[in-house]
């Protein structure tokens, strides 16, 4: 029987669910049905709520749809899809050494990104699912695997 899969979702998987982002919004679905069923668990932290504000059309036409606001509100208050992590003190401070770390290297880590990346660490999730190539540099530095999100693959049994 595979592994209960813990993953973690960086507010950018989210953003595509909600502009419906070609090619994603199946593979979002299909994983948030996943996690209503006790399947696999989705983490993000609170922040994304901050971050996840408009839709694409919304920031476009510069005019806010109360349809979508009511849709995140709706897709938060849905905890058994995604479970939300306060960001306390302890992943900031997770956070702010990350930022630290990666600057004598040239890199550069955003607040939120290295909340992301604190709050997944904190939970010791398998994976950290983003569509944000900016995360790749810090795969050596994580223990666990920072990908696109995706549906594995079931093994076929070819001994029957």
């Amino acid at each position: 029987m595979p592994e209960h899969r813990r993953v973690y979702w960086d507010a950018c998987v989210i953003l595509s669910y909600f502009n419906e982002m070609t090619g994603r919004v199946k593979l979002i679905d299909g994983l948030l049905a996943k996690s209503r069923k006790g399947e696999i668990e989705i983490f993000t932290s609170a922040l994304s709520i901050v971050e996840v504000a408009f839709a694409a059309r919304e920031q476009t036409t510069r005019s806010i749809d109360e349809r979508v606001e009511q849709h995140l509100d709706e897709f938060w208050a849905d905890r058994g899809a995604i479970q939300l992590i306060e960001p306390h003190e302890l992943i900031q401070r997770e956070a702010r050494l990350l930022m630290r770390q990666g600057l004598p290297k040239g890199w550069s880590l955003g607040p939120f990104d290295a909340i992301h990346l604190a709050s997944a660490r904190a939970l010791g999730v398998s994976e950290f699912h983003t569509y944000d190539k900016g995360f790749n540099k810090f795969k050596p530095d994580m223990p666990f695997d920072i990908c696109e999100p995706y549906e594995p693959q079931t093994e076929l049994d070819l001994d029957e």
